[in-house]
């Protein structure tokens, strides 16, 4: 569902962050802090952001 969001919204830190949630509720780590990065780049002073990436 987030992967389908982000296609329609690029632009939107939350969405990265809550597909990074997702990733890490799987154990797929590396994607998980992909999408915290990816989050941060948009709004690098989200502290949320940098929750995600911890």
């Amino acid at each position: 569902i987030f992967s389908l969001a982000l296609k329609l919204a690029p632009d939107n830190h939350i969405l990265y962050s809550n597909r990074s949630a997702a990733h890490l509720a799987l154990k797929h780590h590396e994607k998980a802090l992909g999408d915290a990065e990816s989050a941060l780049k948009l709004k690098p002073d989200w502290s949320k952001g940098y929750l995600r990436k911890g």
